[in-house]
C-alpha cells in the first residue's frame, strides 16, 4: 500500500505540470485556431486526472483513512479535522475537478469557435486546478 500512496502523492506534480501546459498554451494561442498539440494537451491532462483516481479509488477502499474511516466514524466524520481532510474532502474536491476537466473536454468538443474552445478549456482548468490545489492534504505530503 505504500508503494501505491507513494506513486499516488507523486503524480500530483504530473496531473499540475499537464494542467498548466494545456492552460499556458490556451493563454499563448487565445487568438489564433485551437489545434492539435492544444487538443493533445488538455488530453493529457484528462488521462492523467483519470489514471489518478484510479489510484486513489484503489487508495480509498484499501486504506484506514478512506472507507474504514467512514465505516468507523459514520457522520461523526465530519467532527475528526484530519480523518475529514482525507477522506471526505480530499475525496469531494479531487471529483469535483476531476468532473470539470471531463465536462470541459466534452464542451470543448462541441465548441463552435476556436475563441470558444480556448474560453471554455482556460475557465474550466483554472477551476479545476484552484480545486485540486484546494484538495491536496498538504500537511500530510512527503517530498
Amino acid at each position: 500500500m505504500e508503494t501505491i500512496k507513494l506513486i499516488h502523492s507523486q503524480t500530483r506534480w504530473l496531473i499540475l505540470l499537464a494542467g498548466i501546459v494545456a492552460i499556458v498554451m490556451a493563454m499563448i494561442s487565445y487568438k489564433k485556431e485551437y489545434n492539435k498539440s492544444e487538443n493533445t494537451a488538455s488530453l493529457v491532462f484528462m488521462i492523467l486526472c483519470d489514471i489518478q483516481l484510479l489510484i486513489g479509488l484503489i487508495l480509498f477502499f484499501n486504506s484506514p483513512n478512506g472507507l474504514e474511516a467512514w465505516m468507523s466514524y459514520g457522520f461523526d466524520l465530519v467532527r475528526v479535522a484530519p480523518i475529514r481532510k482525507i477522506a471526505l474532502e480530499h475525496v469531494l474536491l479531487m471529483l469535483l475537478a476531476i468532473m470539470v476537466v471531463h465536462v470541459a473536454r466534452s464542451r470543448v468538443k462541441r465548441a463552435s469557435t476556436d475563441k470558444e474552445k480556448h474560453r471554455i478549456t482556460l475557465r474550466n482548468f483554472i477551476l479545476a486546478l484552484i480545486l485540486i490545489l484546494a484538495g491536496i492534504p498538504w500537511d500530510r505530503l512527503k517530498f
